[in-house]
This record gives structure tokens, C-alpha cells and sequence, in this order.
């Protein structure tokens, strides 16, 4: 049996220090990624723990016929966490609305968290999603990025 695309499928998440416009904001208008690395050094004197902004860069793409809208939420897991939670926090991303006229958007968005040790941090994309057969919460994920805290 064949599995049916997903109405919205993001082509790749990118975290960077900022995520300027290039020109007058809008849908059609693009941004420069500054700072794009995926090693990062704390600039603090004392190290941990690390606040700090990432900006989060997708570039998302639908196939609806109408208009319609996703409440995005982004979270952050931290993978060396010794006290192995599973998430560190979640944050709403943005509510985008798609409409057929624009097949494709670039969507851009500030993350703030407090970076509590060194290691590896995933930054996941996902929308709530209910099923009409069991009516429970789940979430779809669009996308995965990781970038590695150094002290």
C-alpha cells in the first residue's frame, strides 16, 4: 500500500546567529544566514550555564489546494543531558499561513534557551497533529538540525 505525501514537508532547518532581510520583509524577499556553523563557543567567562538566541531557518513547501495554517512549535533536546530528559524546553515557532499562490516559503524565527552543559543540541520543527480515529496528540516533525555548545 502506498503512503500519500504529507501536505507540508520542510527541505532542510537551519540554525545561525542571525537571519537578516534582503530588502523589504515579505514572503518573497530573502535573508542572508549569518554565521552559519554547527560548532558554537560560549562567550561568557564562566561558560555554563550559556544563554543565548539561535535564529532557525526553513524553507517549507505545501501542496494544498486552499488556504490554511500551522501553529509551529520548535523544541531543543539536549543529547548529553546527565539527568537524561527529553526535552530541555519547547517554544512556539510561528503560525504560518500557505496559500496555493506560494508553493514554497522561507520562514525564519529567533530561539532563545539556556544551554545548561557542553555537548550536542537538536532543534526539532513539528506541528500538532490530531488523528480522526483516535483523537489523541501527536506531533508531525518537519525537521532536524544540530549545532554542538563548546566552553
Amino acid at each position: 500500500m502506498a503512503r500519500s505525501r504529507p501536505i507540508l514537508e520542510a527541505h532542510f532547518l537551519v540554525p545561525c546567529r542571525a537571519a537578516p532581510w534582503n530588502g523589504p520583509p515579505g514572503p518573497r524577499t530573502s535573508r542572508t544566514l549569518e554565521d552559519v556553523t554547527y560548532v558554537y563557543r560560549t562567550d561568557t567567562p564562566g561558560g555554563f550555564p550559556y544563554e543565548t538566541d539561535f535564529w532557525l531557518f526553513t524553507r517549507l513547501a505545501h501542496r494544498g489546494r486552499r488556504d490554511f495554517t500551522r501553529e509551529l512549535q520548535a523544541t531543543l533536546v539536549w543529547h548529553g543531558d546527565p539527568l537524561r530528559r527529553a526535552e530541555v524546553c519547547t517554544r512556539p515557532f510561528l503560525p504560518v499561513t500557505f496559500r496555493p499562490a506560494i508553493p514554497v516559503r522561507d520562514i525564519a524565527a529567533s530561539f532563545s534557551a539556556v544551554y545548561e552543559g557542553p555537548g550536542v543540541y537538536e532543534f526539532r520543527l513539528w506541528h500538532p497533529v490530531v488523528r480522526k480515529w483516535d483523537q489523541r496528540r501527536r506531533r508531525r516533525t518537519l525537521a532536524r538540525a544540530w549545532v554542538r555548545i563548546e566552553g
